[in-house]
């Protein structure tokens, strides 16, 4: 199968090949106490359309391993040990492959609504700054299509709301 990755054409993967395949990954910080390892040999495949939830209690690891994904935190503060597969390219050993993943492939959403979106700023305006050049009249139906993916009942209400307006 032919994917589309960094505005190119590549072969990275089958249709059977996962999205994202997380394979023995470990994660280790540097302290001054010395070595950490939150994350230690976590494996998890996911396909298109798919949806995975990480679940565990505080501080278990969640959230660096969602992270590692794209090198967040960078290796000057992290060790990554293990492969991270996103569309059949390399996000460990590739930089080329990383940074394009980076800009084109993931996005991350996160879960505190007053650090992660702009309270002066409505729903759909930043919905649309993460979405691919388009027109607007096409822009404006991503994000009422966007919104209504992710379950929500009444779409254009949400898309005019401001962050504070939805819980």
């Amino acid at each position: 199968m032919r994917v589309g990755f960094l505005n190119e054409e590549v072969d990275c993967m089958s249709e059977t090949t996962p999205l994202l395949s997380i394979e023995n990954l470990s994660v280790t910080f540097r302290t001054p106490g010395g070595l950490v390892t939150p994350v230690p040999d976590v494996s998890l495949h996911v396909h298109a359309g798919e949806r995975v939830a990480l679940v565990g209690e505080s501080g278990c690891g969640k959230s660096v391993t969602a992270l590692s994904v794209t090198a967040l935190p960078p290796a000057d503060r992290a060790i990554r040990e293990g492969r991270i597969l996103f569309n059949g390219c390399d996000l460990i050993h590739d930089a080329e492959a990383l940074r394009a993943a980076r800009r084109h492939g993931i996005a991350y959403v996160f879960q505190d609504p007053m650090a992660s979106l702009n309270p002066v700023l409505r729903i759909r305006d930043q919905i649309a700054e993460a979405l691919p050049p388009m027109s607007a009249s096409a822009r404006q139906q991503r994000v009422l299509e966007l919104l209504a993916d992710v379950g929500l009942p009444d779409p254009a209400r949400a898309a005019a709301s401001y962050p504070c307006e939805l819980s």
